[in-house]
């Protein structure tokens, strides 16, 4: 035992010529999984693999090549890359490493399928989980220094914007507004969410562990599975498994495992609202359109950069082809600073896409379906975080105002408002009503603060209106009113009265401060003594309304309202004939006059030249009635016009036309 302990043994170097190794032990590691170890090792299994072997093994050069040229200028030795056909779930590429037989780099680990840090390439499906709750590519958000409650994450440059749409957040890659959608969102929701794009690792246990950091990279996962991910966006939120295998025979040509495109295994994990919104974003708004962007092609892609420079990683898809590129250490050691995945990974992505496109002979790539807009006015959804809001309070409470506060204490204030999302939103409804205790958020506390200090930096003219509502003012405190002397619908006889008497009876919790009465809703009289009775002004003929309404100390109201009507006659009386007779020293004059009104009151008889009224003569009734005078001149100077006036008990009038009486 003792020699044979003593004796060195010296592994031979693995040296079998497997064509694509990664892609093959990965095929091996699925098919243990779906049959067994033990069917696996008594072997006789056909399997047909989705591998495009053309494009794998261009892969494998690009790969190579790209370490060569940008990985180990920022002090990485390694790089993978993986491609999944959206359409169905298949893996077309799958490099583990620049080489698998390199020992020196591990090159025997698949970093495709083993657990590594995504960075930033994570944000996307936190932001589309808050798209599924109603935020929107416009939603702001302030990218601003906060402590999460023992948790303070950075901006890769170390600047903050302030208030930044979620577009903007994704394409800048800014940290800041990522934790705070993860938390919009709810963690066990974008965890759920992950798990359905397949991305396993992300359990219970995952986000315990890796809590809000998840949103910029904090919870490993297979970058794979990630490709995976990516896909789903690309087919518009519809998942199928990533797989190699296309079936499976026995040595009887009997299919154990087989991929049928009729009856895939596709689900709607993300709304496709959702999905097209990412995709909009990711397309048009690339931070580095010289190193992602393909000529011609609609591309949307995402970068990746773990803490210290030890991953740097580019995801990105068109409407045919999803692909993922990882670079850095298999050993974990950071790379250099500066080696973001966007001018590390991200060449090597471009041109294993762009290769890729010119390979692929099945389809062509399409242009990316545009979501549907979106209409919001909600504080911060709709892309605004400045923001008038006119409240009305109570001026002497200084408390917001309700239906029962007094009108006489009710005052319009307009504040210029900046708060953070939380002010205006209930993370579990966002589209729903403004909470009315934003506080009660335990992120509030966080968030508030730095956007007020922001505020206050950009010299806004700012102010908090009142959260708590008047409470002190109830219906059962309210005035007691009545109209004692008179009934709804009631009744005056305009030409008669010029005013009206009306009697109230007035109590209160508190004493009575002024009772005011208002015809027609303008205040006629105002009466501040004990009895609270007014005379007032008959107004026009027709039908008008009374309102009486009291006030107590504290200006809380009640009032009663009736409907009355003022009868009034307005119609002129009717001179049926006037004439003249007689003469020079001797005129009767007659009239005969009627009224359809009030009733006749009075005839008068007046000489033109002179005007001069001569008689008045009282006439009663509707008529027709007659009225005489004898003229008799002490002078006589014909000739003379006589004409006549009647009058109604309404004081309405006519006049006849003038006569002319020579002397005949």
């Amino acid at each position: 035992m003792q020699q044979s302990l003593a004796k060195e043994i010296n592994v031979a170097a693995f040296d079998q010529n497997i064509k694509a190794p990664h892609f093959v032990f990965h095929v091996r590691d699925v098919l243990r999984e779906k049959l067994g170890s033990e069917r696996l090792q008594q072997g006789g299994l056909h399997v047909r693999t989705s591998l495009n072997y053309d494009l794998q093994q261009k892969a494998k050069k690009i790969v190579k090549n790209h370490v060569q040229e940008e990985v180990q200028a920022y002090g990485g030795n390694n790089g993978a890359l993986a491609a999944v056909d959206p359409a169905n779930g298949q893996i077309l590429t799958l490099v583990g490493s620049r080489d698998y037989y390199d020992e020196q780099i591990d090159g025997e680990v698949n970093i495709m399928t083993s657990l590594q840090s995504p960075g930033s390439s994570m944000k996307p499906f936190v932001y589309a989980s808050a798209f599924e709750k109603g935020y929107n590519p416009q939603t702001r958000l302030f990218d601003l220094p906060t402590d999460f409650g023992n948790y303070t994450p950075e901006n890769f440059d170390g600047q903050y914007r302030g208030p930044v749409n979620i577009s903007t957040a994704i394409t800048r890659s800014l940290n800041i507004p990522a934790v705070k959608a993860l938390h919009l969102t709810g963690m066990g929701d974008f965890f759920s969410l992950a798990r359905n794009l397949g991305i396993e690792n992300y359990t219970s246990e995952t986000m315990r562990r890796s809590k809000l950091s998840a949103a910029i990279g904090g919870a490993n996962l297979r970058p794979l599975e990630e490709v995976g991910a990516y896909a789903t966006l690309a087919d518009g939120g519809k998942h199928d498994p990533v797989t190699p295998i296309v079936f499976v025979e026995n040595n009887e040509k009997e299919k154990l495992e087989e991929f049928e495109e009729d009856n895939k295994q596709e689900d709607q994990v993300l709304e496709r609202q959702a999905a097209l919104q990412i995709t909009e974003v990711l397309s048009e708004g690339s931070p580095v359109p010289s190193s992602m962007r393909i000529d011609g092609v609609d591309v949307a892609s995402k970068t990746g950069t773990s803490q210290n420079f030890r991953d740097s990683l580019t995801m990105g898809y068109t409407t045919n082809l999803a692909a993922g590129v990882w670079t850095g250490n298999n050993s974990n050691d950071p790379m250099a600073n500066g080696a973001y995945g966007s001018d590390v990974a991200a060449p090597m992505w471009k041109d294993f896409m762009t290769t890729a496109l010119e390979t692929i002979d099945d389809t062509s790539p399409g242009e990316f379906q545009e979501p549907k807009p979106v209409k919001t006015d909600k504080p911060m959804l709709g892309g605004d975080h400045v923001f008038d809001e006119t409240v009305k309070i109570n001026r002497i409470t200084g408390k917001r105002a309700n239906e029962h506060t007094p009108p006489g204490l009710v005052r319009e204030r307009t504040y210029k408002q900046v708060h953070s999302i939380l002010y205006y939103v209930n993370k579990k409804n966002p589209l729903g009503p403004i909470p009315r205790n934003p506080e009660y958020d335990p992120q509030y506390k966080h968030w508030e603060p730095p956007v007020q200090n922001w505020a206050q930096d950009q010299d806004f003219s700012l102010g908090t209106p009142p959260r708590e509502t008047d409470n002190e003012y109830q219906d059962s405190n309210d005035p007691s009113v009545s109209i004692t002397n008179r009934s709804d619908g009631f009744n005056i006889d305009g030409n008669q009265n010029s005013t009206f008497k009306i009697k109230t009876s007035v109590s209160a919790k508190e004493d009575i401060e002024k009772v005011e009465f208002l015809i027609d809703g303008s205040v006629t009289k105002t009466v501040n003594s004990s009895s609270f009775n007014a005379n007032l002004q008959t107004p026009g003929k027709g039908a008008h309304t009374l309102t009486v309404r009291a006030y107590d100390t504290i200006l809380d109201r009640n009032e009663v309202t009736f409907n009355f009507n003022v009868d009034k006659d307005e119609s002129s009386p009717r001179i049926i004939k006037f004439k003249a007779q007689g003469g020079p020293k001797k005129y009767n004059l007659t009239a005969k006059v009627r009224d359809s009104g009030s009733g006749l009151q009075r005839v008068e008889f007046w000489e033109n030249n002179q005007d001069k009224k001569l008689a008045t003569r009282s006439v009663s009734g509707s008529g027709p009635t007659k009225a005489s005078y004898t003229y008799n001149p002490d002078t006589p100077k014909p000739p003379y016009e006589f004409y006549v006036k009647v009058f109604d008990e309404a004081r309405n009038k006519s006049t006849s036309d003038s006569l002319n009486r020579p002397d005949t």
